[in-house]
This record gives structure tokens, C-alpha cells and sequence, in this order.
């Protein structure tokens, strides 16, 4: 909007006085409730991306291969986007596999669809509850954005997950 003013206005439509540029927002320093979001939301984030990664090569059904194409982009993409904004907080990687993923590896089918739709839904829930908590009472502007990006992607999962969920019941 504020490039499309400067236009009018450099063509002599607008007075030059009309264009108003918004200051940016003063930077928050990134404080420990920063680091904690990072560091659960990176948590929560790797087993969503490696049972996504199993499910890639054993996933039967064509909508949970698909999904587990969008979730292995969407977290490998907030995994860099939050290293980027926050780098002290994830120095130390979240540590080694759940459980959930060696017993995952252990299905196949539409038993493998079927439990990995349930641990995507529950991670998906876990993530979600993150995002929300940290958008309580966040106040690092930047940071903020990231959450309210991955929360509006979190719910668009589930959503997801949740039709694929129905489709196999019927």
C-alpha cells in the first residue's frame, strides 16, 4: 500500500504530505521465552519431520504421501527460519528419536497411514499449544510473526489431517 502512495504521489496524484511510512517496531531483545518457543517448537517440529520422512517411502494412501511432502517442507523451513532468528537457542540440537518413530517404522499399510495420522495429529496438537503459549505473552515483534505464521500452518495441518483421517474411516 505504501509503495502504491509513493507512486501516486511522485506522479503528482497524491500530495507528497500523504505518504506515511510506519516506523519499524522497536526491536525486543529475544530473552529466554524466546529460546524456550525455539527450542519446543524444534523439538515437537523433528518428529513431526522424521516420521514425515518414513511415511515418504511408506505411506500407501496418495493424501498422507502428499502430506508427508508438505510436512517435510514445512519444518525443515520453520527449522531454518527459527535457527536464523534465534541462533542461541538452537545451538544444541533437540535430542535423539523419539520412541514414536521406531515404532512407526514397525507398520505398514493402511496401518502405517493410519498411525502416522494419529502421531501427526497429536504432534500437530503439541505444536499448536506451543505456538499459542508463546503467543500469550511474546513480545519480540520478529519473533511473534514466525509464531502467528506457524500457528496459521499448524491448523491448516490438522484440518488437513483430519479430513485424511475421515476419507480412510468411509
Amino acid at each position: 500500500m505504501q509503495r502504491r502512495a509513493f507512486i501516486l504521489a511522485a506522479a503528482g496524484v497524491l500530495p507528497i504530505v500523504s505518504v506515511a511510512y510506519a516506523a519499524p517496531p522497536t526491536a525486543t531483545p529475544i530473552g529466554s521465552m524466546e529460546e524456550k518457543h525455539v527450542r519446543d517448537t524444534l523439538a515437537a517440529g523433528k518428529l513431526a519431520l522424521e516420521t514425515s520422512r518414513i511415511a515418504l517411502q511408506k505411506a500407501q494412501d496418495a493424501w498422507v504421501k502428499k502430506f508427508a511432502q508438505f510436512e517435510v517442507a514445512e519444518q525443515e523451513t520453520l527449522a531454518d527460519v527459527l535457527r536464523v532468528a534465534n541462533p542461541a537457542a538452537t545451538s544444541t540440537p533437540p535430542a535423539g528419536q523419539p520412541d514414536e518413530v521406531g515404532e512407526l517404522a514397525k507398520y505398514a499399510g493402511a496401518e502405517f497411514d493410519a498411525a502416522y495420522v494419529g502421531l501427526q495429529l497429536d504432534g500437530h496438537n503439541k505444536l499448536l499449544a506451543i505456538q499459542d503459549e508463546y503467543l500469550k505473552s511474546g513480545k519480540n515483534p520478529p519473533h511473534v510473526g514466525i509464531a502467528k505464521l506457524a500457528r496459521g500452518q499448524i491448523k491448516e495441518h490438522i484440518e488437513l489431517l483430519n479430513t485424511i483421517k475421515q476419507q480412510a474411516k468411509g
